[in-house]
């Protein structure tokens, strides 16, 4: 609290009291603006993951784990190499995009 706030408070604690309600709804305009900012984000968020085809990459990973699972798998390193990059980079986009939705839906709580 700054020297002149405590000098309101000291003379009528109902300065203070305007005080906290003035600066709790200054909060909650700065809040309800991020809010309407964070929707505007919505929209484009949606069309990229539609774009990224994300249910296409969990099947196709999904596909690559049960070749993997395959007792001769590793008789080709080279091909068995390529899966697993290919998977790991599916598993990456993946883990990203469900990130972001993760917190777009925590900043709308």
């Amino acid at each position: 609290m700054t020297p002149a706030r405590a000098d309101q408070a000291k003379s009528t604690s109902t300065v203070t009291v305007v005080c906290d309600r003035s600066t709790k709804g200054n909060k909650m305009v700065e809040l309800d603006n991020i809010k309407i900012e964070l929707n505007g984000f919505e929209k484009p968020l949606e069309q990229i993951r539609d774009s990224l085809n994300l249910e296409d990459k969990r099947l196709r990973v999904e596909e690559l784990e049960r070749n993997m699972e395959a007792p001769n798998f590793w008789d080709d390193a080279e091909a068995a190499s390529a899966s697993m990059k290919e998977a790991k980079d599916l598993k990456d986009i993946i883990g990203q995009v469900e990130k972001l939705d993760s917190g777009s839906e925590r900043a709308h709580v």
